[in-house]
């Protein structure tokens, strides 16, 4: 999804969390996880440590 290339890694983050809590529609918290997916894998780095973002992730 284009329109998340502009948001800061910190936003995306927060916007996942956000959408899990509200039970927002499964296809969209796929989208998110995706993006941040393809940023883990295009900077080699890990961006969530924290247990329940591990947790949101899987």
């Amino acid at each position: 999804m284009n329109s998340l290339r502009h948001l800061s890694d910190e936003l995306l983050k927060e916007s996942l969390r956000n959408a899990t809590e509200l039970k927002l529609e499964q296809n969209f918290c796929t989208t998110l996880k995706n993006e941040i997916k393809k940023r883990e894998e295009s900077s080699g780095e890990k961006y969530y440590e924290s247990g329940d973002m591990k947790n949101t992730l899987e």
